[in-house]
């Protein structure tokens, strides 16, 4: 199965890149249903179709509701806004496209797209099948492997083992460390105060994990040994907070992920695309009929 490439969309990242690229032309059909976020996210799935004609693709979700990191933290996220209705509307539009295109939506209630995306990567590692994580969040870096990349479409970049390490200056398997010490605002998970991502990746170069950095706090400088035992108490949780979950428990069958495009519904998406107002999309559409 090596030959396979899997790609693995990170649903609610790429609706939310799409939302806010689009939202200062407020673009609606005629009926004044927002479409902006819709057009981007479907052009931007073809295009990813079309150029890297990926053998198995799926779309990771948020499962809805808390997640198991809110029973660890009730800071976790707590700087997030609630999506707004045009937002709402937009990504039920997305699913609806999805689903009309047979490439299947995946989510678990109690975990984020993250975990989801980590456990069908891990799993099919083993299988040997390269796994692309079409992803522009830095927390993707840590499952970063020999059959595992990162791929951001907007740079059309690819992310392996040696990238993170000229990235972010450690192994993939170091990051969660870096990201335990230098916090996550995005999260509103809170790191050390004075240190970085250079700093972080120094110290774990140095001393290896996280854990034995604590073991030597003696051996630091005075300013940099105070500010870490004054928050040592929370980086064990912030570990746990950036540590993606890659044992989900959800049913992973590679049938499923195959992309077809023969398998689409295209009297579904036609009907979707004219009442969105996709000119284009549904002229390409007749056309390939």
């Amino acid at each position: 199965m090596s030959d396979l490439k899997l790609y693995i969309i990170d649903g609610y990242m790429w609706i939310h890149r799409a939302y806010h690229a689009s939202i200062r032309a407020g673009l609606t059909n005629s009926s004044g249903e927002p479409t902006g976020a819709v057009h981007v996210f479907t052009t931007s799935l073809l295009k990813l179709i079309r150029e890297k004609q990926p053998d198995l693709l799926c779309v990771a979700m948020e499962g809805g509701g808390k997640t198991f990191r809110h029973e660890l933290s009730g800071e976790y996220k707590a700087n997030r806004t609630p999506p707004t209705d045009d937002f709402t509307i937009q990504r039920l539009r997305i699913e609806q496209i999805l689903m009309a295109m047979n490439i299947p939506i995946l989510r678990a209630a109690g975990y984020e797209a993250d975990d989801i995306i980590g456990t069908v990567a891990k799993y099919a590692q083993k299988d040997r099948v390269v796994t692309y994580i079409c992803s522009k969040d830095k927390d993707m870096l840590q499952l970063v492997d020999t059959y595992i990349k990162v791929f951001i479409a907007k740079t059309d970049e690819y992310f392996g083992v040696n990238d993170v390490v000229k990235k972010v200056g450690v192994l993939p398997s170091q990051f969660v460390d870096c990201l335990a010490l230098m916090g996550d605002s995005s999260d509103n998970v809170l790191g050390v105060p004075g240190i970085g991502i250079k700093t972080a990746a120094k110290l774990i170069n140095k001393y290896g994990t996280l854990e034995n950095l604590l073991d030597h706090i003696d051996e630091l400088k005075p300013k940099r040994a105070t500010a870490l035992r004054e928050h040592e108490h929370r980086l064990a949780l912030n570990k746990k907070l950036v540590t993606i979950d890659s044992k989900v428990d959800i049913d992973i069958d590679y049938y499923d992920y195959v992309l077809d495009e023969n398998g689409y519904d295209k009297e579904e998406l036609l009907k979707i695309f004219t009442e969105l107002e996709f000119n284009q999309l549904v002229v390409q559409m007749e056309v390939e009929e």
